[in-house]
């Protein structure tokens, strides 16, 4: 709703054609979307980028801005 608040014409589009309302609420939730990441606890010890995670060490996947 905020999105369609801030943008009155998109509103107007969806309230002219319904068919593109699925399509609105897809591109919502990837743009806007309610979970910005996962922790994530390693099973083994894991080497990324020149650093290692421990076995048990918890890691925190940020992926939130991946989609814009």
């Amino acid at each position: 709703m905020w999105n369609l608040l801030k943008n009155p014409s998109e509103m107007q589009k969806l309230r002219d054609d319904r068919s593109l309302v699925k399509n609105f609420v897809e591109e919502t939730l990837r743009y806007e979307t309610p979970v910005l990441g996962l922790f994530r606890k390693a099973t083994q010890d894991v080497e990324l980028s020149d650093t290692t995670i421990p076995e048990g060490g918890i890691v925190f996947m940020a992926y939130g801005s991946a989609n814009r």
